[in-house]
């Protein structure tokens, strides 16, 4: 009965022990466990601050793009407008040079080289057909080669 005892507490010492060490690596392995979702999800928050620091750069890129073609849009409105102004002032200019122009000065100069008015002989007159194309089959009168 002794000996039924002691096995009886060997037993239950080595139960004890044995649950005792099942305990501990149990709390071991939550330990680990609890340390693993940790560094996951401090990986995740750096994923997560990563994209969010891309996508704020992305903003921030696009933002300036945007900038820089309204910018460039200005400054295109502005040189159209400079533009029309220039063509403008050329129109202007062109007109004031027609009106300058001294036909007296161009008859004498014409005089002075030996030219005269065309005279009744020297005109000739010719009637063009209302076709689309013309072909020339002989000479136009009074016209010299050269």
């Amino acid at each position: 009965m002794q000996n039924d005892l002691a096995h009886m507490v060997a037993e239950r010492c080595i139960d004890y022990y044995y649950e005792k060490i099942q305990e501990e690596n149990l709390r071991k392995y939550n330990r680990i466990q609890k340390r693993k979702e940790l560094r996951m999800k401090k990986y995740k928050t750096c994923g997560f601050v990563c994209i969010l620091f891309i996508l704020i750069l992305m903003c921030m890129v696009l933002l300036q793009m945007e900038t820089k073609v309204r910018n460039q849009s200005e400054r295109v409105a502005y040189l159209q407008t400079e533009l029309n102004s220039v063509i403008n002032e050329n129109e202007d200019t062109k007109k004031r040079l027609m009106n300058m122009t001294d036909y007296e000065w161009i008859e004498q100069e014409a005089l002075k080289l030996g030219m005269c008015y065309p005279s009744e002989k020297n005109v000739i007159y010719y009637e063009i057909p209302k076709d689309d194309y013309m072909i020339q089959t002989e000479e136009i009168p009074g016209k010299e080669e050269k």
